[in-house]
């Protein structure tokens, strides 16, 4: 399994509901990611 990253540049503003999604949906899988059809 490969890596995975969201790059933001040093001088920009973090876009911080965007990368509170971002963490959300990763966190989610991780918890269904073993069941049939992953949780739908």
């Amino acid at each position: 399994m490969g890596n995975r990253a969201i790059v933001f540049d040093e001088t920009d503003e973090l876009p911080v509901d965007e990368l509170k999604y971002c963490i959300l949906l990763a966190l989610r899988y991780h918890r269904v990611k073993h069941l049939p059809l992953l949780g739908v």
